[in-house]
């Protein structure tokens, strides 16, 4: 099976799927509840910012803060890898990352091996 024919076969066997917002929502918030480094930061971090007198009203402003940067954070990688996506959906384009990265690991690897490990 050459790889043309294979890449047809997975794109019937694996359509892309559309999602809707509330869809994306629900596959990416729900599991970000979870998640313990939001919680560390809901915990641990947030609350050293609170006033204890306005205590509801200030982790109210801080949490929506918070939100609101996630969402500024996300679509920043969004946005841009969306449109990267389509432009690799072609084999020939693909295949160019790969061995774009592909190198990228390699001449990392070679910069581990010249570095000197430290004296102990």
């Amino acid at each position: 099976m050459t790889r043309s024919s294979l890449v047809i076969r997975l794109r019937q066997i694996m359509p892309l799927a559309r999602t809707t917002l509330s869809k994306a929502i629900d596959q990416s918030a729900v599991p970000s509840v979870g998640n313990p480094e939001t919680i560390l930061i809901v915990t641990a971090f947030l609350p050293q910012f609170i006033a204890p007198d306005h205590y509801a009203l200030s982790f109210t402003i801080l949490g929506t803060l918070f939100l609101a940067m996630e969402v500024l954070a996300v679509a920043i990688y969004a946005v841009p890898g969306s449109r990267i996506g389509k432009y690799l959906r072609s084999g020939r384009a693909m295949q160019w990352f790969n061995r774009a990265s592909g190198s990228l690991m390699l001449l990392f690897s070679l910069g581990l091996l010249a570095m000197k490990r430290p004296d102990s």
